[in-house]
């Protein structure tokens, strides 16, 4: 005679596993390259008063940038794939939505136009990057769809008075002992 509680233990079981199953098929459309995700790319813009390229203490985040994300095909640079354009908040901020998989693709958001005339040059000096490169492939092992992109930056026109002994100071120039 079997075991009535086996009975219930082995049915509850098996409804659990297919509603699983079930929901995973659900979460996923056919035909769908990311599964049916968006992609959420995420960035700051600031400013850089000093001209290093990175963040300093005289660095500021810039409110109403705007940023372009561009995907290109890695075998023919010249076929854009996708392009979207975003304005910073009040926390330098961008939200960017792709709404497909670019794994053949070279992803990069790129600086677009400054809110402050005096912040306002790209480097576009040889060998530099002036963006910043993200991957919107779904089976890159990243377990979110949100994609962050390194802080890209305007340059001033010419350095800060203080920037001298601001890189003195973070150890990056020699210090004078005269």
């Amino acid at each position: 005679m079997p075991n009535p509680y086996r009975t219930i233990i082995v049915f509850t079981t098996t409804l659990y596993l297919l509603s699983i199953i079930q929901t995973a098929q659900s979460e996923a459309p056919k035909g769908s390259p990311s599964g049916g995700r968006d992609f959420k790319v995420q960035g700051q813009v600031y400013c850089d008063p000093c001209r290093v390229r990175f963040i300093t203490q005289l660095s500021t985040f810039l409110k109403g940038a705007t940023v372009r994300l561009e995907c290109r095909n890695r075998e023919q640079d010249t076929n854009l794939t996708f392009s979207g354009e975003a304005t910073t908040d009040d926390t330098g901020t961008y939200h960017i939505t792709v709404d497909d998989d670019h794994e053949d693709d070279i992803c990069e958001v790129k600086l677009v136009k400054s809110p402050d005339p005096q912040c306002s040059e790209i480097n576009l000096e040889k060998n530099t990057r002036y963006g910043a490169r993200v991957s919107l492939a779904a089976n890159s092992g990243m377990a979110s769809n949100v994609r962050m992109a390194s802080p890209i930056c305007f340059l001033t026109n010419k350095a800060h008075e203080d920037c001298d002994d601001l890189i003195r100071e973070i150890g990056l120039a020699p210090v004078n002992k005269t």
